[in-house]
């Protein structure tokens, strides 16, 4: 059988080393391998780290006769016993504590990085270096000291931008391999555009970096998609929904794989409120005439808080709900007895980006929008909107007689409920409220709108006297101190408005399966937070926003949306916390939501070892 490697266009296009230097820097360990006098020289020249313990892969430890080492080509780290310089077992261990595991036969030693020094290529290497500084307004003493790390042969953070420097020619992904693929193309279309907007952000880039030392040519590292070389007789399977081959070449067979869509089922929940006996008989109708076509559904599910909801909802319609395994990429352990595929309806916990109907297989992909209905999000108004309504908002069922409140012309008072009284023969309602000296104001309820109810410390001597004039000092007081603020904030934000930042930008298919990994339904303040966040950081200027929220409101999923709009755009992320304990709390929180995203994760805490710490801040 084949293998199958997954890719973004964005990695494909990238030129890394020289297929030559990986093989020639690459090695075989097993039992018996006489391992070079100067081990550590040996590791160091192939970009490894030395570390007191390895936890991360580039890393490796030196122990008397036990060396620790973590090859990228090994999904763990790999400890090895010697016997003089001999290997005399190998063994993976593990880097949360540092145990041995089970015995291995080999291990694939390869460079940790994609620069390697070389004695033979180093005055050319500082030779390339210096060109490219040259005939450019840089700071002398920044370009200095990158010569002196690179004559000293010493690693540093962005040395990898040098990648054209260090060999004659660079190689895409595809040049390693020596056989042909079958590639297949999910939506050229989209692929190509994505690639062409690529390389224009990376020449804006490049433009724009003229006074940076290291400055690197977006031309010596990424080519074209359309000028990718693929290995002999490789074949290219385009997968799209649209059809764009206008005139098919001779070598080109197109394949006709065809689907449906399920708008009839889907529409249920238009036609019908979800969960109710109309919707269950119309719902149950649809399912039952699909099962006795044979056809096997499948029903997808982001939320798995909501996971029991679905399957009560199933049982209701007589069905019997099976729940796959999340972890589980084999279709033929879904369906555990083909007899009962009839009575059985198969929860997936991930995410489908539709619903469709698969005739050929005969099945059928449903969503929980389709039995829930869909979330309408609000999106009319933004948050500072919704506050000035809420702020200017009085309602009665959040007062009670003895509550203070604020009327917009005679100051602090104390409600004292509602009063009905005898005006011109008809009796009218109005708000009672006392103030200093047991003085009464009546107010007609339709005036609510001059009330508001007051948010400062509870005492009553602080009521205002009716008729006098100490509100009006106090409203101009008050003037007085927020003209003097809002004079600050004016300066302040003059400054802030002559930052400019680039904006951030945001690749919608990404965030989506990001945003479908949130186990839980979004409230709709979550909702509105994330899109202000959004917002402001389309912007090209510095965001300044507050996230407020009382504990468990999911404060800290607005916090992680936020950080993977940033490192979308490249962008690093740290996250300040009060305590070291949050910090680990906050460490694990954001392992678990990034999981299968390619984020490295670290604290930074007094409680992390020095090397550690310099490694993060590297």
């Amino acid at each position: 059988p084949g293998e199958i490697f997954i890719s973004s266009i964005q990695a494909l296009c990238q030129k890394t080393l020289p297929f030559k230097e990986l093989k020639e820097n690459s090695t075989i360990w097993s039992v018996g391998t006489e391992l070079p006098e100067k081990i550590a020289g040996y590791l160091n020249a192939l970009g490894y780290q030395s570390a007191p313990m390895v936890e991360d892969s580039g890393q490796y430890a030196l122990r008397g006769g036990i060396i620790d080492i973590f090859s990228p080509a090994q999904e763990r780290p790999i400890r090895i016993e010697l016997f003089g310089d001999q290997i005399e077992s190998l063994r993976f261990f593990s880097t949360l504590d540092q145990r041995s595991q089970e015995e291995v036969a080999s291990a694939a030693i390869i460079p940790a990085r994609e620069v390697l020094f070389r004695d033979d290529h180093h005055q050319e290497l500082l030779k390339k270096v210096r060109e490219t500084l040259e005939n450019r307004k840089i700071d002398r003493a920044e370009a200095e000291e990158v010569l002196r790390t690179l004559v000293l042969k010493n690693y540093f953070p962005g040395v990898e931008f040098l990648l054209p420097s260090f060999y004659n020619k660079l190689e895409t992904a595809l040049d390693h391999f020596n056989s042909s693929l079958n590639i297949w193309l999910l939506d050229p279309i989209e692929i190509s555009r994505f690639a062409d907007e690529l390389l224009a952000e990376m020449k804006k880039d490049f433009l724009a970096a003229e006074t940076a030392v290291i400055r690197p040519n977006y031309k010596e590292f990424f080519v074209a998609f359309d000028e990718l070389e693929l290995p002999t007789d490789s074949r290219q399977i385009y997968l799209s929904k649209l059809e764009y081959i206008e005139n098919e070449a001779p070598d080109q067979i197109k394949i006709d794989y065809r689907s449906a869509p399920v708008t009839e089922f889907s529409n249920l929940s238009l036609s019908f409120s979800p969960g109710s006996d109309p919707w269950l008989q119309a719902v149950k109708q649809k399912l039952v005439r699909w099962k006795d076509d044979h056809y096997k559904i499948f029903i997808g599910i982001k939320n798995q808080s909501q996971m029991e909801r679905l399957g009560h909802i199933i049982e209701r319609l007589d069905f019997k709900p099976i729940k796959c395994e999340a972890q589980d990429y084999l279709w033929d352990t879904w369906i555990h007895n083909q007899e009962a595929l009839n009575t059985t309806l198969h929860i997936i916990p991930r995410y489908l980006p539709e619903s469709l109907r698969l005739e050929e297989e005969q099945i059928i992909f449903l969503r929980e929008e389709d039995f829930f209905g869909r979330k309408q999000r609000v999106t009319e108004s933004s948050s500072v909107e919704d506050f000035q309504k809420q702020a200017k908002r009085l309602a009665f069922g959040d007062l009670k007689p003895g509550d203070l409140v604020v009327h917009v012309k005679h100051g602090i008072g104390i409600y004292e409920g509602l009063k009905t009284m005898p005006i011109n023969g008809i009796d009218s309602e109005f708000i009672q409220i006392g103030y200093k000296d047991k003085d009464k104001l009546y107010l007609p309820v339709y005036r609510v709108g001059q009330l508001q109810k007051y948010s400062g410390a509870t005492q009553t001597s602080i009521l205002d006297k009716l008729g006098g004039i100490g509100w009006e000092k106090t409203k101009t007081k008050v003037k007085n101190q927020l003209r003097d603020i809002a004079h600050d904030l004016l300066v302040l934000y003059a400054k802030r408005a002559e930052l400019y930042r680039p904006p951030i930008t945001f690749k919608e298919n990404e965030y989506e399966l990001f945003e479908n990994g949130f186990a839980y339904e979004e409230t709709d303040d979550q909702l509105r937070a994330v899109r202000d966040i959004v917002k402001d950081l389309s912007a090209n200027k510095p965001m300044d926003r507050l996230i407020c929220g009382d504990v468990g409101f999911g404060k800290t999923e607005v916090a992680m949306r936020a950080a993977f709009f940033a490192i979308q755009s490249q962008k690093q992320v740290a996250v300040l916390a009060p305590t070291t304990v949050l910090t680990f709390q906050h460490l694990e929180t954001f392992k678990k939501r990034f999981q299968g995203w390619p984020v490295e994760i670290r604290a930074l805490n007094r409680f992390i070892t020095p090397a550690d710490a310099k490694q993060t801040l590297k």
